[in-house]
């Protein structure tokens, strides 16, 4: 691989990587939102010069104090003349793959499914039948991205999924195992992912503006993807019925915090999960591309960071650890994440193709108790000032 392939292939992955007992009805989530926030007057006018600068139509930004949502902004159109509303559902890419997880975790607490048990046992991908090492993957090693696969099929010449590296081995962002992980729960639960999702996530949450299947009744609210460009793209081309546990989840950013608070209350979780979410698992600390350089590194680097079970967890050694994740597409990015000690978080979803690379400048803006830019800034430099 050469040196321009090598920053594109990085490019792709710092995005990816950065960006990035069951509830009953009677959830103990907190959730007030103040109602005089969306008011014009009150924008913050540096989010403003933000968007013009990274030439980003649309965005819904949600702060959460001590467990509960206090305040709401929405900046610009989802669509032409159409304005960004409390009701916009958001495409937020792979932020979908922290529902997919917490899913899983909730069945894991009902003794439904199991982090270390054979995903072979239940379901094996057909391009991946005849290799053996199919046998070695479990859930714990899908959510915490060391299957030995590239993100998707179509990465390979023959666009057919196989081993790169042994399971378990190595980390690799791959949104394939989630799809592999959501096709297991199928056949183990008996169910439609969708109907799991919504079962025990969207319904218990009381989640009104979220939707993981792409349906006709939401058409008029999700935002029209945007190019690099500031212009408005062609909407993707998804058929009603579609879903993605990788990717693709619409939802409002009242509906996220909801999720996002759910979370950080760890509702519906054994402590025994809880500990093993906030671990870093696949650490990349010293990782040749995540990594950071021992000379460069100051208080805002984290002594460890990297993939939990399914989350992006941030460590900084003080009991108030940053559980994230992010996600972008061609249009659109987003972020959500919560600190543990303080029960603080911030979700920016955006509507525009260079999204990505305005987060860690509105994450600076918005959110002075966060650290973990710190590190996506070095990486980014450390690839791209040349």
């Amino acid at each position: 691989m050469n040196k321009s392939e090598l920053k594109k292939s990085t490019l792709f992955l710092l995005l990816a990587f950065f960006l990035f007992n069951s509830c009953d009805e009677k959830s103990t989530t907190t959730f007030k939102k103040d109602e005089s926030t969306n008011l014009d007057e009150k924008l913050n006018p540096k989010v403003i010069e933000l968007m013009e600068e990274f030439k980003i139509t649309g965005a819904g930004i949600g702060y959460i104090e001590n467990g509960v949502l206090v305040k709401t902004e929405y900046y610009g159109e989802q669509g032409p003349n159409t304005p960004v509303t409390d009701s916009t559902m958001f495409n937020v890419a792979s932020v979908t793959k922290a529902v997919t997880s917490e899913l899983f975790l909730r069945l894991a607490a009902k003794g439904e499914v199991s982090l270390d048990e054979p995903i072979s046992d239940y379901y094996v991908y057909a391009d991946i039948v005849n290799d053996q090492r199919h046998k070695l993957l479990t859930p714990r090693i899908i959510l915490t991205h060391r299957t030995g696969f590239k993100n998707w099929p179509y990465e390979y010449e023959d666009g057919k999924l196989a081993f790169e590296n042994e399971p378990r081995t190595t980390f690799g962002y791959s949104g394939i195992g989630f799809y592999i992980l959501a096709r297991f729960l199928e056949e183990k639960m008996s169910s439609t992912f969708p109907h799991l999702v919504n079962e025990n996530i969207f319904k218990p949450l009381k989640m009104s503006n979220s939707s993981i299947v792409i349906e006709s009744w939401f058409e008029n609210k999700r935002p029209i993807p945007v190019d690099n460009e500031g212009k408005y793209m062609k909407p993707y081309d998804l058929n009603i019925g579609y879903w993605n546990p990788a990717d693709e989840l619409h939802i409002s950013v009242e509906d996220y915090s909801k999720f996002l608070i759910s979370s950080m209350n760890n509702e519906g979780l054994s402590n025994d999960l809880v500990t093993e979410r906030e671990k870093v698992l696949s650490d990349l600390t010293n990782d040749p591309i995540f990594g950071t350089d021992e000379s460069t590194k100051n208080v805002f680097y984290p002594p460890s960071y990297g993939y939990g079970l399914g989350w992006m967890v941030f460590d900084y050694g003080d009991g108030n650890k940053n559980i994230q994740h992010g996600g972008n597409d061609k249009g659109e990015a987003a972020m959500g994440y919560f600190h543990t000690k303080t029960k603080n978080g911030l979700i920016v979803f955006l509507n525009g193709g260079n999204g990505a690379f305005m987060l860690p400048r509105i994450v600076e803006l918005l959110d002075e108790e966060q650290k973990y830019t710190s590190v996506y800034n070095y990486i980014f430099e450390k690839f791209y000032s040349n």
